[in-house]
């Protein structure tokens, strides 16, 4: 037995000199890993910030007053967070507290380029939408944002195979 070898062979090595050292020192199983790329196939841990709970969220509108309380949520839970913004990078960086180191991933978009949306829900089985507006601006009229915006997410989401949309 391989293994038997080599813990036989690394308990006498202090006790040995250099000469004595045993001729099988070391042992490298290689196991052939799934080829699925799937995050949500990942190895899961016990709970909390530090493992990860199976799910990869998109969370649009997550600099908003409620998105910052979901994102901290799913942090919590041990979910991979992606955080599509429009505004100034600087606004959503305090998110990044929300989820353990790479948990957080952040990914500028317009909510009428479908390719950039396509993009950040690409990995994703859940998707969150919160993006709200209680003025219009220049860019966005009420029905960019609240009608258009949203049909636009519900129906990449559908193509892209996200089990739930909230």
């Amino acid at each position: 037995n391989m293994a038997s070898i080599v813990a036989k062979g690394a308990s006498h090595i202090r006790r040995q000199g250099p000469a004595q050292l045993p001729r099988i020192f070391a042992a490298v199983v290689v196991s052939k890993r799934d080829a699925s790329n799937e995050l949500t196939s990942m190895r899961r841990g016990r709970g909390g910030r530090s493992s990860f709970s199976g799910i990869v969220a998109t969370v649009f509108g997550a600099s908003g007053f409620l998105g910052r309380y979901v994102t901290n949520r799913l942090g919590k839970i041990g979910s991979q967070i992606v955080i599509p913004y429009r505004c100034d990078a600087y606004e959503v960086e305090r998110l990044r507290l929300t989820g353990d180191l790479g948990q957080v991933v952040f990914h500028p978009f317009q909510l009428n380029d479908e390719e950039a949306v396509k993009k950040v829900m690409k990995y994703s089985n859940v998707v969150i939408n919160m993006i709200g507006r209680d003025w219009e601006t220049r860019n966005y009229k009420f029905d960019d944002v609240h009608v258009q915006g949203a049909r636009t997410i519900a129906r990449l989401a559908r193509e892209s195979g996200v089990e739930k949309l909230v």
